[in-house]
């Protein structure tokens, strides 16, 4: 037993077989001193990827030391558990004033690591735990892609999906971003746990295609701008709301036929357009076509010069909701059209009054209004 504060000097002597000295070592220790007081080893520098990590600590000793410095490396698995000694120790490097101990190991990948290390002398006296480290064996540059993800539209929103993250211990969130362009205009709308792979968006409107985006979120500290890792787009069907009527309606001849024209409803659920037409001064209208795809239609019938023709375009949704008209557009043909001159002209003399009677022009023309009767003398046969 040493008595604290008392210093003792020991001498050992190594000898062969033989019983001849091969070699001796003097060391000295003061009582209530640890063996090994050259300090504590400190962290130094990291370094992690996804299958190796690199760890360095330092030593000041305070004054030169010149004997043999190594360290045994205490090492655990996966975050939790006991601290398993490793086989090969670490042997000090002199740099300057310090003392330093380098560790690489070949890892699994995705796996946290916490190490320790313990210096020793060449006698076995051992100094003071070191500092802990702890690694991941992970490349935050390139985090995990979100799989299966999923957006559908619901009564009362959109319903956002992807396939479980699993158990991560560097990931700590998913970060959502939203956008009516696929182009860009993001913003986050929420930051949810890593254990959840739901997430539900109320805040939508029917009919407009939304634009969704997700960024996995690592430790704080060890962010990588590593880029988005899933995207998805849904929209809300409309069941309900008339879609809006399509505007812009103008109308020109080509060739005695009417092209119409007109812009599209900005409605992802509108199925078509159905073009109708009416005479003017009548407020009943027939359809004209099926439901088009596109914004534009030719009415092949012909249409009389002294004739208006009425013509408006409404659109349909996929629900079957009807919009109502667009602008109503009038159209006639510019060059004069004189009415049909009537046939079957009959005429008799009843008491010295000639007598005239045809079929009246005005069933086949609306536009006949009257008759003017002409006469002249008969030319001698």
């Amino acid at each position: 037993t040493v008595t604290a504060g008392n210093l003792c000097t020991y001498q050992a002597e190594w000898r062969d077989a033989a019983g001849l000295g091969i070699k001796t070592v003097t060391g000295t220790i003061t009582g209530g001193q640890t063996p090994l007081a050259i300090g504590r080893a400190r962290r130094h520098r990291t370094f992690a990827t996804d299958s190796a990590v690199s760890a360095q600590w330092y030593i000041l000793p305070g004054k030169p030391y010149t004997g043999l410095l190594m360290a045994d490396v205490y090492r655990q698995d996966a975050g939790k558990g006991s601290y398993k000694k490793l086989a090969s120790p670490l042997f000090a490097v002199a740099k300057g004033d310090s003392m330093l101990f380098y560790l690489h190991e070949t890892v699994r990948p995705g796996t946290l690591y916490r190490y320790y290390i313990r210096p020793t002398d060449d006698l076995g006296n051992a100094a003071q735990p070191s500092d802990t480290i702890s690694l991941l064996a992970v490349d935050f540059a390139s985090l995990p892609l979100l799989r299966n993800v999923q957006a559908r539209d619901t009564a009362n929103g959109i319903a956002l999906q992807w396939a479980p993250i699993g158990d991560l211990p560097y990931v700590v969130g998913v970060e959502i971003q939203r956008s009516r362009d696929a182009r860009g205009d993001y913003v986050v709308i929420d930051t949810v746990e890593v254990s959840r792979h739901t997430y539900f968006d109320k805040q939508v409107f029917p009919d407009i295609p939304y634009y969704y985006r997700f960024r996995t979120l690592a430790l704080k500290g060890r962010e990588r701008n590593a880029g988005y890792t899933g995207y998805a787009t849904a929209s809300v069907k409309n069941t309900s709301r008339n879609p809006d009527p399509p505007y812009g309606l103008r109308g020109t001849l080509v060739n005695g036929k009417v092209q119409l024209r007109w812009q599209p409803v900005p409605d992802t659920d509108v199925y078509g357009y159905y073009v109708y037409r009416s005479v003017s001064g009548s407020d009943r209208f027939e359809v004209l076509s099926n439901g088009l795809q596109k914004t534009e239609y030719t009415d092949t019938s012909s249409i009389g010069g002294r004739t208006q023709y009425v013509y408006g375009v409404k659109a349909v949704n996929r629900n079957s909701l009807e919009s109502d008209f667009s602008n109503l557009v009038t159209m006639r043909q510019s060059v004069l059209q004189l009415p049909q001159e009537p046939a079957g002209v009959n005429a008799w003399l009843n008491n010295r009054t000639v007598i005239l009677d045809w079929p009246s022009a005005a069933r086949a023309d609306y536009a006949v209004a009257g008759y003017t009767v002409s006469r002249r003398e008969a030319q001698p046969a």
